[in-house]
Parts: C-alpha cells; structure tokens; sequence
C-alpha cells in the first residue's frame, strides 16, 4: 500500500554471521470467561494474524505462531528505511480491517465489542542465531531470539511503535534519519541495559483508508410479521440467534448449514441452509428497527417463489430476564400470473417460522446452557 512512496533498497547480504528478527505483537484483549468470547477472540486474532502475514513484502520467513504475535526471521539485514515501510503496511492494513470489523460486526460480546481497541507493536532486532528442527519446524534459537522476546516488554509509554535495537541499527549503512510525521526516539532500557531507538506509529492513523459505506435494504410496507415472548435475557438470546450451529436446532426443516466456521457471523458473511436436497444461499444483513433494540438479519441470495426477500430477527428487552422477539419478513412479490407464488411463499413461510419459534422458545428456556446441545450432537 505504502510501497509507491518510496524506492525500496535491496535487502544487502550479511557481512557477518547476522540474521534479521522482526515481531509484530498484538495486544489489547482482556482476559475472557464466556465461551463464546474466547471462541470470538480466538477468531479475530486468527484474523489479524493472517493479515499481517500477508502484508509482509521483505520476504521475511514465519518461524511460528507465538499467541497474539509473530516470530519472523531473514537471514538478510533489511535497510531501516524498509523495515519502518514495512511496518507501516502491516499497521495500516491491520486497523483498516479492524475498522471494517466493528462496522460489520453483529455480535455483542465483549471480545467483539472491544476488536477495534487492540494494538500494534513491532519489535526488530539483529543478530546471531542457530536454527533447531522441532517437529519438522525449522526454529530459530539463541541470544538473540531470547533478547528480541524481552523487548515485547519495555518502558515505552505508547502502544503502538516500531522499536529498532542498536545491534540493528549498527549493521545498516545509513543512520536512522528518515523523515516522516513522527521521529526516532532514543532508549536505554534499565531492566535489561539494551540501547533502542523506536517510532509512535499513531501518525499512521491519519493513512487508514475509510470503510466502504454499504447501504441498508429497503423495507416493505406489509411484511409477514410474528411475535414470541421468551424468558431469557436478549443478551442470551441475541447471541444464539446469530449461532449458525444452533440455528439447526430450533429450526428443523434445515439439514444441514454450511459456513466457514473459523470467521465469525457479521454484515457479508454467507452461509447455505440445506432443505431437501434444495441450497438456500443466506447473506448476513444489517438494518433499523428503532432505538434500544438488537437486529439479526439475513437476505435469501436465491429466491425461487419471490423476487426479494430479508429476513429480520428483532429483539426487545422486556425486564432484565424476559425478552420479545419479533420476526419479520420482508419480500418483493412478483406481478402477474406468479403472483399467486408469492402468496404461497408467505403463508408457507409464517408456518414454518411460527413452528420454528416455538421450537426456539422450548431450548431456550428449558436449557441452561442450549449451546451445549450443539456440541453434543455435532
């Protein structure tokens, strides 16, 4: 993204037994108990991780996958020019997709709620090092791996930089004088007696590119409409609504439902209910219904009996124990001799959706823990 500002040096060979260490390192999830928001928390790392990776353009290696962070290494010593570009590319597509995610994002747990807080650091370093086969894995391994780990955790005041040690700095030809919006500053870490120099990267901020705006579907004035009242909170509710796996429960004309299951649910995500050997091909939607309320959508990307149709799950909090769930399909009929269609489509549908609330209602009260039954019978 940031490659056409500047002409990229060529990565110069080792005049020394050398190599590059660089760690990009996440940070900023709080500690979880709910199930679903370890999951969720799991899942937008997986995500963030996968990113970063793809937006190395050094050539860097991956040694492993160290929980929120990333062991990369070169045999190489990168120009500091190209590791701060590099660092740029990766900070920026980061928080791009972290923006993008909290526009799009449906659930309300706290792991998701708090995405778009998580921060950046980037940690690079030089030196000598040996590799150790563990596994079939070829694993960097010495002084230098376990020094570039102990930066992670140093007196910089910021939570997002790019932190170079001297040992790196000393084997570039050209002093770290690059101009940018920010400057180096210089560090002598006590804890450890490493020299550094490191950049706030929050300048970057301003070089994110905007979210797409998507435009929310049309209602229509006489959608089917169904009403349900369930004893349990719409927190609860909310979040085994937007639960693809569960949705096979309470919802027992489908067969199967295939998704990706390491993305979680938001605005975009698709997913295909099977009914009788038939695909039905749903899109996640996002709407208004009103202040103080929770919206589930989806669109029926292959309607047969109707040109259009979207489906909304509208939640209500009644007291802090007993929720209203309003169901409502919006379709667009067709003209003409098929519109006797649509009007079937309609009938059937308030049929099947009054029998599958019911449905939802029983698991949803009578379980205190309805995921469970997920899990014990995939």
């Amino acid at each position: 993204m940031l490659r056409d500002l500047k002409p990229i040096k060529s990565q110069k060979p080792m005049e020394n037994t050398s190599s590059f260490i660089f760690i990009p390192d996440i940070s900023g999830f709080s500690d979880f108990v709910n199930e679903t928001e370890i999951n969720h928390s799991q899942h937008i790392i997986s995500e963030l991780l996968e990113i970063i990776i793809r937006s190395d353009s050094l050539g860097l290696k991956v040694s492993e996958i160290e929980g929120d962070a990333i062991l990369f290494y070169s045999k190489e010593i990168p120009a500091v020019e190209d590791i701060l570009l590099q660092a740029q590319e990766m900070f920026i597509n980061f928080h791009h997709h972290l923006r993008k995610y909290e526009t799009l994002r449906i659930c309300q747990c706290g792991a998701c709620k708090t995405a778009s807080k998580l921060s950046l650091k980037f940690i690079a370093h030089a030196g000598s090092f040996s590799f150790i086969n563990v596994q079939g894995f070829h694993k960097p391994f010495g002084k230098a791996v376990v020094t570039a780990h102990k930066l992670l955790k140093n007196s910089i005041p910021n939570s997002e930089y790019l932190l170079l040690t001297d040992d790196l700095i000393s084997l570039n030809e050209e002093p770290v004088n690059i101009v940018t919006q920010a400057k180096f500053e210089d560090v002598e870490e006590l804890s450890t007696g490493l020299n550094y120099k490191y950049i706030n990267l929050n300048y970057l901020n301003d070089l994110i590119p905007p979210v797409e705006h998507f435009d929310l579907p049309q209602k229509t004035k006489n959608p089917v409409r169904l009403r349900i009242i369930i004893n349990r909170p719409m927190e609860e509710i909310h979040s085994w609504l937007i639960d693809l796996e569960f949705k096979k429960k309470w919802n027992q004309n489908i067969d199967e439902i295939q998704y990706e299951s390491d993305r979680i649910n938001r605005v975009g995500y698709t997913h295909t209910c099977i009914i009788n050997s038939m695909e039905l091909k749903f899109q996640t939607l996002a709407n208004r219904f009103g202040n103080e309320k929770w919206i589930y959508g989806e669109k029926l990307l292959n309607p047969a009996l109707v040109r259009e149709a979207d489906f909304y799950y509208i939640l209500e909090k009644i007291d802090s124990y007993t929720s209203q769930l309003s169901f409502e399909l919006h379709y667009i009929p067709f003209r003409g001799p098929l519109k006797l269609l649509s009007l079937l489509f309609r009938a059937r549908l308030r049929f099947l959706y009054r029998e599958s609330f019911s449905m939802l209602k029983t698991l949803l009260e009578k379980e205190n823990n309805p995921r469970q039954i997920v899990h014990e019978k995939v």
